[in-house]
């Protein structure tokens, strides 16, 4: 299992099939991300920070619905 290193970190998501670490704090995603896929970071229950970048196209949300930007 995937894990951050300390609380300072900020973890680069880059998408695709990436395993975001279960104890996540702060997220950044990168530029080449369009697509964020429905329950990408779902049980991260320490996530308090998501840092989007131009260029995101939709976010899934929920069991089926997606949010287009």
């Amino acid at each position: 299992m995937a894990e951050a290193q300390d609380d300072d970190e900020i973890f680069v998501y880059m998408g695709g099939d990436q395993v975001v670490p279960m104890d996540v704090k702060r997220v950044r995603i990168d530029k080449s991300v369009k697509i964020i896929p429905t329950r990408a970071f779902q049980g991260r229950t320490r996530l308090i920070d998501v840092e989007f970048l131009d260029g995101m196209k939709k976010l899934g949300i929920g069991h089926s619905m997606a949010a287009p930007f």
